[in-house]
């Protein structure tokens, strides 16, 4: 009951909450368009054709997302593109083959990759200007959404068409669309700052710690990333029915609430670097106890760690950011932040994971990462400790 007591929410931050809910049901809802795509005929080079452009556009075009938020608005442009993913997810319903499929799964990219990042800066934003709340205990309701969504579709879809997927998500976003716009005062102008450009986009990277950062984040993401497709691949592999895959989506989204809503605290407490090295480390370990797995049940059982290794880590890096940065950029340095993550990383990674499931099947893969996984955390403790024993010398 204490936990309920401490949730103190005004009308704004439940508008905050509720699009966070939604937006991440509907990533939740899109959750097994892998499924969806191996259903189609299409080859297995193919499909990682499809599902490797995703985060290969991110790269590409969230640098740019953000740049144009903190330029012109971050509400204004995260309703836009919400309207935009959601005809283009419609789309998937038309009979296609592979061409038409790998273009719209590229505008699908250029639509819904920016939507976490411009969500995040709004919420920045937000507990910044009103001091109510805390970035975990509102971006714990988009594990809700997540949870919700994934467990909602994994058994419709067991029953019934798997394409159902697609009008559910696009549902979804509609509704956080309807949200921004009824509910959330829009900037007119963004900040107006002509300075916010790509040739200024080098001011970032002055700190020569927040470039190791990202560079940090890269490693990470490449070497964690059978979680961003593969992770569904092993559970076949074990024997899990498309319902076990559901649920096991679902779990993990749900274990994250809790380090969603004291994570803030943690990190106060502990410090990022802490912080940080105990996700990474809890993730290499997690990984590698895949390898011993044969039953689903059981990973499913692992799976509940799943918030030390995600949610701290994304609570950890967004505020680090926030901090690290000047207001006008945050949009801009967090978009680039998941573009390290979700762009770059999980892009080389799926490539990698490729190579590691072909030649060792799931299991390997998983072992294989996770002993990888674990050497870019303790690279990354001995990092930020030494930059630390720095500072303290020059303030000494």
């Amino acid at each position: 009951m204490k936990f309920f007591r401490n949730i103190n929410i005004n009308k704004s931050t439940l508008v905050v909450c509720l699009i966070y809910f939604t937006i991440f049901a509907g990533y939740g809802a899109f959750g097994q368009f892998n499924l969806y795509l191996l259903g189609t005929g299409l080859t297995a080079f193919k499909v990682s054709l499809i599902t490797g452009m995703v985060p290969l556009v991110m790269l590409f075009t969230l640098s740019f997302w953000g740049m144009i938020a903190d330029r012109f608005g971050r509400k204004y442009v995260l309703l836009i593109v919400l309207v935009c993913d959601s005809a283009i997810t419609l789309l998937y319903l038309l009979h296609g083959g592979f061409v038409y499929i790998f273009s719209l799964t590229f505008l699908y990219a250029v639509f819904s990759n920016p939507k976490t990042a411009l969500m995040d800066s709004v919420t920045m934003d937000y507990v910044n200007s009103h001091g109510a709340t805390d970035y975990g205990k509102v971006r714990l309701w988009g594990a809700v959404g997540f949870s919700v969504a994934s467990f909602m579709v994994g058994y419709f879809i067991s029953e019934n068409n798997i394409k159902i997927l697609f009008p559910i998500t696009a549902a979804i976003n509609v509704v956080a669309g309807i949200l921004i716009f009824s509910f959330m005062k829009f900037e007119k102008n963004g900040n107006g700052d002509e300075s916010i450009n790509f040739k200024n986009l080098k001011f970032l990277f002055k700190d020569k710690m927040v470039l190791l950062f990202f560079i940090l984040i890269v490693f990470f993401a490449i070497f964690s990333s059978p979680f961003s497709g593969f992770y569904n691949f092993y559970l076949q592999d074990i024997g899990a029915s498309n319902k076990i895959v559901g649920l096991a989506l679902s779990i993990m989204a749900i274990c994250e609430l809790p380090f969603y809503f004291f994570g803030s605290k943690i990190v106060k407490k502990y410090g990022f670097q802490n912080v940080l090295m105990l996700s990474m480390l809890a993730t290499g370990i997690r990984m590698c106890g895949y390898y011993f797995i044969s039953n689903p049940y059981h990973a499913i059982i692992l799976d509940t760690t799943h918030g030390i290794c995600y949610s701290l880590f994304a609570v950890a890096v967004v505020e680090y950011i926030s901090n690290a940065l000047p207001d006008k950029w945050r949009a801009t340095g967090i978009a680039l932040m998941w573009t390290a993550y979700n762009g770059i990383g999980v892009f080389f990674g799926g490539l990698f994971n490729g190579i590691l499931y072909d030649n060792f099947q799931g299991k390997g893969m998983m072992l294989t990462q996770g002993i990888l996984t674990a050497l870019v955390a303790i690279i990354t403790y001995f990092v930020f400790d030494r930059r630390n024993k720095q500072n303290a010398l020059l303030l000494s």
